[in-house]
């Protein structure tokens, strides 16, 4: 066997290494025509990956994103200048009076305004700047999030398939392990603080001179 060279996970090697919890054969590509037990293993792998990004992780996050409305005030997710790029949320940057979600109208991702309950309530050609979640692809993930990705997944596809309490308790050691490094890597690269959170902040927000309350009940 000739000497291996470390690279980064592809999807292929995720793939496989969810098939190895169940003692399948590797595959060397994912093209074409695949059988249902690859096809079951890939899925795992998105699922779970779409299920970890739905939140926001510093990763997968981005400040000051400037989206620019169209003429008739609202911001169309699947534009063109957009085209390609899957959002799982979107938040204005404050001050603002608008409460933005993303919604589905027509079959295109459109940004919807709970406060005047419209798509149109951000003015014609006007630009904004919003902290986005995006879902990124496999290729895009840091290492650290691939690694606890696929392990996650083999987990799950291990108990669909078999269901070896054995094998789980194994897989269970590993998907702690690879989640435990995902937060070191979450916070160390980061650097959150309580400070990143307002709300957290003005509890402790002292202005010079100001009373401070103090419960004694």
């Amino acid at each position: 066997m000739a000497e291996t060279t470390i690279t980064r996970a592809t999807k292929v090697d995720a793939v496989n290494r969810v098939l190895a919890t169940i003692g399948v054969a590797p595959v060397a590509s994912l093209a074409g025509t695949l059988s249902l037990t690859v096809e079951l293993a890939q899925t795992a792998i998105d699922n779970v990956s779409r299920d970890l990004q739905s939140t926001p992780w510093g990763f997968n996050t981005e400040k000051d994103v400037e989206f620019t409305s169209e003429g008739d005030g609202s911001i169309t997710l699947g534009g063109s200048l957009y085209d390609g790029v899957y959002i799982s949320s979107f938040d204005i940057e404050e001050p603002t009076s608008l409460d933005p979600i993303i919604k589905t109208t027509g079959g295109v991702q459109k940004i919807w305004d709970r406060e005047s309950k419209s798509f149109t309530a951000f003015g014609a050609s006007a630009t904004v700047k919003a902290t986005v979640t995006y879902y990124l692809q496999w290729e895009d993930l840091p290492e650290a999030v691939k690694a606890y990705v696929m392990a996650r997944a083999a987990r799950e596809y291990q108990l669909q398939m078999v269901g070896n309490p054995q094998m789980d308790q194994m897989l269970v050691t590993q998907m702690l392990l690879a989640q435990q490094n995902l937060t070191e890597f979450e916070a160390a690269q980061f650097d959150y603080t309580i400070f990143d959170n307002y709300d957290v902040f003005r509890s402790i927000e002292r202005a010079y001179g100001a009373s401070v309350l103090v419960d004694r009940s």
